[in-house]
This record gives C-alpha cells, structure tokens and sequence, in this order.
C-alpha cells in the first residue's frame, strides 16, 4: 500500500462545523497501525523521515500522539 500524505498547515477545532454529518475514512484498522508506529518515533526522527523542518515535526509528532479512535466532531473535522 503506498500513501501520501499532505498535513495541514492549521488545525480549526473552534470554528462550529456546519453540518452534524460525517462519514468515516476507508481503511481505518491500517491508519491505526501505522499510526501505533509513528506515535513510538520523537519529533526529530518524523522531522528527518518527512524531510521536514523541526517545528514541523514537533506539530506532527503532537498531532500524532493525540491521534485516536473513534472519530467524531470533537477530535476530528470534514474534509
């Protein structure tokens, strides 16, 4: 399975969302696995497999550690 990921830039979890409707992802069971995976790496070790800067990789390593199931409106937005 090949994946690419694009994170965003800005997370809004003030703004109310406009609809109570959601779907969930495809494929859940394996983002929990590689998930569990990049949860155990530190900021500097996501910075240097992403090729990203430090600040980046602390807001992903952040990102990944709050990461959970099952999604709803209070942990995760639309598209």
């Amino acid at each position: 399975m090949k994946i690419v990921v694009s994170p965003a830039k800005s997370l809004d979890f003030e703004t109310n969302v406009p609809t109570q409707r959601f779907t969930q992802a495809d494929f859940l069971a394996q983002s929990e696995r590689i998930q569990n995976t990049l949860k155990k790496k530190s900021a500097k070790s996501l910075s240097k497999l992403m090729t990203i800067s430090e600040s980046l990789g602390q807001l992903n390593y952040e990102r990944n550690q709050a990461w959970h199931l099952p999604f709803d409106l209070k942990n995760a937005r639309q598209a």
